[in-house]
């Protein structure tokens, strides 16, 4: 039904561009913008993260990345590195919410894919 996507050659991020119109626009804006601005990026699907962490890495952009799954050792070390360091993107499912997520260093949102249930974003 769907065709995987596999990557492979120089011309792995113009694959994705190739496929996906919502990362055609993801990365003009990205482009712009991330040399001032810290990104938060939410989508309901953890698919569609790992989609975009794959590109950002084959654009060279590091990320960190937190879903439902990421334990609660694991997500106090991502959120301090996120706001410490020098990390300018941060991949979230819209499911990995609750307390304590402290993310004040970031001054721009993406929404890719709302829940369309404003109690779950």
């Amino acid at each position: 039904m769907f065709k995987e996507l596999k990557l492979q050659g120089p011309n792995d991020v113009n694959d994705y561009l190739a496929n996906s119109s919502k990362l055609q626009y993801l990365n003009q804006i990205l482009e712009n913008i991330l040399k001032d601005h810290k990104v938060l990026i939410f989508s309901q699907f953890k698919g569609m993260l790992g989609l975009v962490g794959d590109f950002l890495s084959d654009k060279g952009i590091g990320y960190l990345m937190l879903t439902g799954d990421t334990p609660n050792a694991e997500r106090h070390k991502l959120i301090d590195s996120f706001n410490l360091e020098d990390n300018r993107v941060f991949l979230l499912s819209t499911r990995a919410g609750g307390l304590g997520l402290n993310l004040t260093q970031a001054d721009t949102v993406f929404i890719l894919d709302s829940d369309y249930n404003p109690h779950n974003d």
